[in-house]
């Protein structure tokens, strides 16, 4: 199955490298990433990614990560609300 790929920026100074990174290495097999911006609030963001959303789930990546090599962008059966899997690079520690 295909779900949409989506980035937040709002004001990140990191978030032009972050998306050419997000678009380097998205699969193929899914919609191209899509980016939203500069919509204050973290509820408003999200449901605008929702509305914006041609599939029943969505990725959600916020402007200030970089996806690491190998991210696996396969979804999760049944596919899960939230997050699903993050790395705080400043410790090493996955959470």
């Amino acid at each position: 199955m295909s779900y949409d790929i989506f980035m937040l920026a709002y004001g990140e100074p990191n978030a032009a490298e972050n998306w050419a990174r997000l678009n380097a290495i998205a699969p193929s097999h899914l919609p191209a990433p899509r980016l939203v911006e500069n919509i204050p609030g973290l509820y408003a963001s999200h449901a605008a990614c929702a509305r914006m959303s041609r599939t029943p789930f969505f990725f959600l990546i916020d402007a200030d990560n970089w996806i690491l090599d190998g991210f696996d962008f396969s979804v999760p059966s049944p596919p899960a609300s939230g997050e699903i899997l993050r790395k705080n690079t400043t410790e090493s520690i996955p959470t």
